[in-house]
Parts: structure tokens; C-alpha cells; sequence
């Protein structure tokens, strides 16, 4: 595959998220994340929410920025550079193929952002590579998940300068994940830093396989409120027994025989 041949351009990237975040609370855009991204395995990252792992994915591609936290590039907050070297692989409404169109020109497509031939030649020879010639004409789509997600990674380690690769939510195209996990895992051993952003139980299931799991950080629990003036009297005093004949003390105030008509009581 491609890894092998990218692995070795550039040092091995380190990537750090230190409690970033995009807002706040139960429903922040992306919660409150701290972890790190590095050669060696696979992270996953598992999130909630149908949008959170899009959103995840273009904070850590440098393309969303944290409102809370930062990230971290070789120990450096640098936008630029996350830009530069990592590549979201599939990822919904930034790099996912368009469904419909032709695996032939979607292959072609990502050889032109690679900045490399687009020819019938070398589109062929991606897809004789993936054993995919005969689904040339048939639209993105209809490729089953574990060849979909080895054919974008390997086209995503084409383009100049990548040393991480985030890919987004591969369990929304169905298939055993254990189909496309162990490419990952070798890119990763080979020394390209590989994040999977995915949902909770795919996740548990790439733990079984090598992968690092990861989640979002806790939400604080609020200490409990020891205000003396806010805190209810444990022995309050009763009440005066108006039922055992006891009347209530006598208002030294007139009753007003002429309320004014502007009182909303």
C-alpha cells in the first residue's frame, strides 16, 4: 500500500489535545477532549452524536478552531501545520467521495488533489492495485466498507507532506470492521500517526483489536452547595396553630376602602 511508501517521508508526527473543546457542556459542538495521536497503533476516538464525529475530525485537521484547550503539533500549537499533514479520510461534507459518481473519476479526483496523473493510466493502475478493475463504472457508493475505507486511506497517503490520517466515521458504511482495521494498524506501525473517529460501540470493538481507545473528558461534578444562606434549617420553627383558636396578631393599618384601580393584584 501507499503507507509503505509515505511512512517514510518526514519525521513521525505527535499530535496533543489538551482539553480542547468547542463550546461547552452536554451539548458542546465537540466535548472537551485530551489525548494524544502518534505512530505505533490506531486511536480511536469514540464520541456520541451523529455530528460530533465530523466535528472532531475537522478540529483535529486544523480546519475547526477549539474554543476551549489547544492543539498541539510536535509541541507546537500551529493550525497551518495540522493542515498541512493530516488528511481526513472520508470524511461527511469535507472529503467524502460524492455517492453517485463513478469510482473511476472519484479515484481520479483524489490523484488531482494529490497533485499527481489523473489518466485513464493511472486511475487503473489504483484501482488493478485494489483489485477494483471491474468496478470502475459503478458509483462509490456500492463499494463495500472494507474495500471503500483501504482504497480512500491509500489514495489520502498519496498527497505531498501527510504524516497523520484522521478517518471519520467508517462504521456508517456497514461491514465488519475487522475487514479495514488491520490496514490502519499497519499504516500505523509503519509510522503514520492514524486516528479513527467513531461511535461508541465500534469503538469497543476496535479496543479488542489494537486500537487505543479514547473518549472525551468527564464533565465536572458540581461540588455541593455548604452556603449556610442557601442551605435549608433543619429545625425550622412551626408554624402558628391558627386551626387551635390562636389568631394571628392584629394589623395596626386601616383597611383601604378605595384600592387603586392600577394595582394588578
Amino acid at each position: 500500500m501507499a503507507a509503505d511508501r509515505r511512512a517514510s517521508d518526514g519525521d513521525p508526527v505527535r499530535i496533543d489535545l489538551l482539553g480542547a473543546a468547542v463550546g461547552d457542556g452536554p451539548a458542546a459542538e465537540v466535548p472537551s477532549l485530551t489525548l494524544a495521536i502518534a505512530a505505533g497503533a490506531p486511536v480511536v476516538i469514540a464520541v456520541e452524536t451523529d455530528e460530533r464525529p465530523k466535528l472532531v475530525s475537522l478540529l483535529l485537521g486544523g480546519h475547526l478552531r477549539p474554543s476551549a484547550g489547544e492543539i498541539l503539533v510536535d509541541g507546537r500549537a500551529d493550525a497551518a501545520a495540522l493542515r498541512r499533514g493530516i488528511a481526513l479520510v472520508d470524511t461527511p461534507f469535507a472529503s467524502e467521495p460524492t455517492p453517485g459518481v463513478a469510482l473511476r473519476a472519484a479515484v481520479a479526483e483524489e490523484l488531482a488533489f494529490a497533485g499527481r496523473r489523473t489518466g485513464r493510466r493511472a486511475v487503473a493502475e489504483v484501482l488493478d492495485r485494489h483489485g477494483l478493475a471491474d468496478a470502475a463504472a459503478r458509483p462509490v457508493a456500492s463499494l463495500p466498507a472494507a474495500e471503500r475505507i483501504r482504497l480512500l486511506v491509500d489514495l489520502a497517503l498519496l498527497r505531498p507532506g501527510v504524516r497523520a490520517l484522521v478517518v471519520t466515521s467508517p462504521e456508517r458504511h456497514g461491514g465488519d470492521p475487522r475487514g479495514w482495521f488491520p490496514a490502519l494498524a499497519a499504516i500505523a506501525a509503519g509510522g503514520t500517526a492514524v486516528a479513527v473517529v467513531t461511535d461508541l460501540p465500534t469503538a469497543a470493538l476496535l479496543d479488542t483489536l489494537g486500537g487505543i481507545r479514547t473518549a472525551p473528558d468527564p464533565e465536572p461534578i458540581p461540588e455541593p452547595d455548604t452556603d449556610p444562606a442557601r442551605t435549608p434549617d433543619a429545625n425550622p420553627a412551626p408554624a402558628p396553630d391558627t386551626a387551635a383558636g390562636t389568631e394571628p396578631p392584629a394589623s395596626d393599618a386601616s383597611p383601604d376602602t378605595h384600592p387603586d384601580p392600577q394595582d394588578p393584584r
